[in-house]
């Protein structure tokens, strides 16, 4: 029963991978590509995961939504999960 946060930034897709892509030189991700990179069929329920293993877990929609919960966690006791739902276009890193 640590004290601990875990904090898990869930963007529902290996953004990583596609914009390692775009800086390799792939220019257009066909339909197929970008299933392969998508993990949202189906989404993960990571906080219905932490509550089956009896972790207190919330999810998080905004900056201000976080800000609440974090300060929730770091006032109780034992582990404590946090998705962070991102919506982030990163569609100029490539």
């Amino acid at each position: 029963q640590l004290d601990i946060c875990i904090v898990i930034f869930a963007n529902r897709k290996y953004q990583i991978l596609q914009i390692e892509l775009a800086r390799v030189g792939a220019q257009s991700m066909n339909k197929k590509t970008l299933d392969m990179l998508d993990l949202s069929n189906p989404d993960l329920d990571f906080v219905g995961l932490a509550n089956s293993m009896g972790v207190a877990a919330y999810k998080a929609t905004t900056a201000n939504e976080f800000n609440l919960m974090f300060e929730r966690a770091m006032k109780e006791p034992g582990p404590r999960l946090i998705e962070a739902i991102l919506d982030v276009d990163v569609s100029g890193l490539g």
